[in-house]
């Protein structure tokens, strides 16, 4: 917001929007130099975590099923499964509340594509929690509320959050979410025969190779 209204300062401007991608250009290239192969990550996506974009159709699967308390869906894991999509309904309301506040149209317009994007494709739904963080503007109606509340309140309700959703945050991805493995275990759903045949890896290789590139957690 600060960048929107200080419209002299260009250099700026262009220098960080031509600097941000660097971090995730040298990461994909890091992760293809590792497998051998520029499309290394992408490989890694659909092969080892059976990632695909697909239109937002698994996370339409995924609320109509936790609606009714169904969980035969792909990645299914109850408790998590919950958990995002109480953040989905969230993020909804908090959109709603951030156009009331009529802020400046770039950022009516990253929020929503932001975690459209998210949800466009198949996951570990449970890991949908994280993905607000990189649609900040969301925070900014209960930032302004949270102005209105006395110290010792402001500190007990930013203590709960950090707790909570840190904790979530933490397991999973780490815990819940970790690749395929070989075997049909909690900590892989997806069976080594769903991995990209075009890949040139078999499921267990790509789940091998993607649990050498992730720190684990026992």
């Amino acid at each position: 917001m600060a960048l929107h209204r200080r419209r002299e300062d260009f250099a700026r401007l262009w220098t960080a929007t031509l600097t941000a991608p660097l971090g995730l250009v040298g990461h994909l290239l890091w992760v293809g130099n590792r497998m051998g192969d520029l499309r290394g990550y992408f490989v890694l996506q659909t092969g080892a975590w059976g990632h695909t974009f697909d239109y937002e159709a698994h996370t339409l699967d995924v609320l109509t099923s936790v609606a009714v308390g169904r969980h035969d869906y792909v990645f299914a894991a109850p408790f998590e499964d919950v958990i995002g999509v109480l953040v989905v309904l969230l993020a909804v309301l908090l959109l709603l509340l951030l156009i009331r506040l009529r802020p400046p149209a770039v950022l009516v317009v990253y929020t929503p594509l932001t975690f459209a994007l998210a949800l466009g494709s198949r996951q570990i739904f449970g890991n949908v929690s994280r993905y607000p963080l990189p649609a900040f503007p969301l925070f900014i109606p209960p930032a302004l509320t949270l102005r209105r509340l006395g110290l010792p309140t402001l500190m007990t309700l930013l203590g709960i959050t950090a707790v909570a959703p840190g904790s979530c945050a933490g397991y999973a991805p780490l815990r819940a979410g970790r690749p395929v493995s070989p075997e049909p275990t909690r900590q892989g759903w997806l069976p080594p025969a769903e991995a990209t045949p075009a890949s040139g890896f078999s499921g267990q290789t790509l789940a091998q190779i993607a649990y050498t590139l992730m720190p684990t957690v026992e």
